[in-house]
Formats: C-alpha cells, structure tokens, sequence
C-alpha cells in the first residue's frame, strides 16, 4: 500500500496489523514512545491529514499539505516520522 491510496482513517493500523488485537510489542516500549506510537496508529494526532477532515474549513485529502516544510507533500504520519526534515535529529535519537 503506497502512500497515495492511504488516505482514509486507520490506514497507519492496517497497514501493520491484520486482526484488531492487542499487540504484545507495545509492553516492551517505554510509556512516552507507546503513547506517540498509539495516537499515529489510531489516527488520533493534529496532522493536518486529520485535522483538514472537519471544521469551519475542510480540505480535500489530496490538498493537505505539509504548512512548514512547503513540500506539497501530504502531512500525514508517513510524512512526519520518514521524510520531513525538521524531524530528523528526534528520528536519529529513537
């Protein structure tokens, strides 16, 4: 599944977990990363990807772009943890 095609809720979950369950993995990391991990997981973040979904003004899922990195790329969870450079030195310390 690339990144264009997952655009709608709980594609982060799917991607990595095929039965909704609970995931053994999750006890071993420490509480801070396992609260981060949920909340992209789950879709339950403030990036724009979710956020342009409701409000006054709604965006369409293919104009949700990234407002600090001026990229045109989707601000979404793939987006933040992988590619946008403002996140590099917090993905090197993980």
């Amino acid at each position: 599944m690339d990144n264009a095609t997952c655009l709608n809720v709980l594609c982060t979950y799917r991607l990595f977990n095929t039965t909704f369950e609970y995931q053994l993995y999750l006890d071993k990391l420490p509480a801070k990363y396992r609260t981060v991990l949920l909340k992209f997981r789950l879709s339950s973040h403030q990036l724009r990807i979710e956020t342009g979904r409701y409000g006054n003004i709604r965006i369409l899922q293919n104009e949700r772009y990234c407002v600090i990195c001026n990229s045109r790329d989707l601000e979404d969870d793939f987006h933040v943890e992988c590619v946008h450079n403002i996140y590099s030195d917090l993905r090197k310390n993980i």
